[in-house]
């Protein structure tokens, strides 16, 4: 059964999205464990089980060719207009492959029964010298799709979970 079609302009063309209702299949058995997860420059995520997710998507060496190509047109004119149409399917193949490593990040870790994250501000780590790592990672996607989850719980941004002071060390 259909219940929504929608036209869609992306870099490479116009495409008609429909969305239907399926009966819904048996899910997976949950992991009946609670997950934390850490967000971070280095490593994207790191899980409170250890495990470390990497989740970087560089831009493409044929992005950078392509928007020096681009530079050298001369506004206006139709080589200028295919350059930027190159420029946009690259960057869409770009944001494919983030999406997709997004979902395949949230899927993996909505196995378990709760999901714990902080609630960062991304948007701060751009002016703190990490901006080409933020832009160039999911983590943006995943804090949002996570947040989406019924099954998360988002601590607040004053919450010591990296650190303890030294006074709470002498109180434990």
């Amino acid at each position: 059964e259909y219940a929504n079609a929608r036209l869609i302009h992306r870099a490479t063309g116009y495409y008609v999205q429909l969305v239907t209702f399926v009966p819904k299949e048996q899910s997976k058995e949950k992991i009946k464990e609670t997950i934390g997860i850490d967000f971070g420059c280095s490593t994207a995520f790191t899980l409170s089980n250890g495990e470390k997710i990497s989740a970087n998507v560089p831009e493409s060496e044929r992005l950078k060719r392509l928007q020096k190509q681009q530079a050298k047109k001369a506004k206006g004119s139709k080589n200028f207009q295919k350059a930027v149409k190159k420029v946009r399917k690259e960057y869409q193949k770009i944001t494919n492959r983030k999406n997709d490593l997004a979902n395949k990040i949230v899927a993996k870790v909505c196995q378990y029964e709760t999901v714990v994250i902080q609630d960062e501000q991304l948007k701060g780590w751009h002016s703190g010298g990490h901006g080409k790592t933020v832009q160039h990672s999911v983590l943006g996607r995943v804090k949002a799709k996570l947040l989406q989850n019924p099954n998360t719980v988002v601590l607040g941004k004053t919450v010591p979970t990296t650190k303890l002071c030294t006074k709470m060390r002498c109180l434990a």
